[in-house]
This record gives C-alpha cells, sequence and structure tokens, in this order.
C-alpha cells in the first residue's frame, strides 16, 4: 500500500498547482459532507471568477486533487492541492479562506513557495492514508 501512495505523491508532485487547502469538519460527520462542502467551495469561487454559467468554462474553473481521511477524533479532514487558472494572489488565498471557513469549519489555504513544497505537501498529507477525489475537470498536465 505504500509504494501505491508514493506512486500517487510522485505523479501528483509532478503537476503544476497553484494552491494548498485543508478542510475539517466542525462536527463529526460522513466524510462525502466535507467533499460536498468543498464543492460547495468550489462553486463559490468559479462563480465568483467566471459568473454563475461558469460551467460552460469548465476549462477556467479551479481543478483540484483532494485527500480525505478522518482524524483521531472521527471527524472528516481533506488536504488538497489546487490548479486555479490564472492563478491566485496572497490577499485573495485570505479572502477565500474566510469564505471557505463560514460554510461549516475549519479551512486553510496557502500558496506553495515552490515545486517541491508541492510534492512534500503531497507526500505528507494528500496521498496519506485516505481516498483520493479528481475534480470531474481535473487533467494531468505531466
Amino acid at each position: 500500500m505504500e509504494q501505491v501512495a508514493e506512486a500517487w505523491a510522485e505523479w501528483i508532485g509532478q503537476e503544476p498547482f497553484d494552491a494548498f487547502l485543508t478542510m475539517t469538519s466542525e462536527k463529526a460527520t460522513h466524510p462525502e459532507a466535507l467533499l460536498k462542502r468543498f464543492y460547495v467551495c468550489r462553486n463559490l469561487f468559479n462563480k465568483s471568477r467566471h459568473g454563475k454559467r461558469w460551467h460552460q468554462r469548465d476549462f477556467l474553473a479551479m481543478s483540484a486533487v483532494i485527500g480525505m481521511e478522518r482524524h483521531k477524533s472521527g471527524n472528516p479532514h481533506s488536504h488538497a492541492v489546487l490548479r486555479i487558472p490564472g492563478g491566485i494572489t496572497v490577499e485573495e488565498a485570505v479572502y477565500w479562506q474566510r469564505v471557505f471557513t463560514k460554510t461549516g469549519g475549519f479551512c486553510r489555504l496557502d500558496l506553495p513557495r515552490s515545486q517541491s513544497a508541492i510534492v512534500e505537501y503531497t507526500t505528507k498529507y494528500v496521498v496519506k492514508e485516505g481516498e483520493l477525489e479528481f475534480t470531474p475537470n481535473f487533467v494531468p498536465i505531466n
């Protein structure tokens, strides 16, 4: 199993990403509920950038690889790497972190310092012990 996680980490680490996202739920719930929360946040972000018909321009939308797991407490927890066409500024990240947190639990949105930071993050968090989820519009570049 560890070899599979290492292979995922290596592959994901080669992809260009613009941000890291950590989300937790404010109460014990099913991981699917946290995943749905992620999609609500993604929809808010994409609608803000591209209007309410952003689905028609899905190639411009945020895409992600999300690792889902549970804390020792049983609460769901996720780590994701985000691809954001056009990038994201520090100011935008701070704003969206606040918006995402208001949807029901802790959220942290960080910008990577380098490609090696992406590799480190994916190795440590995204492929840890949970399941991986890819947004429908995620298309590998490398």
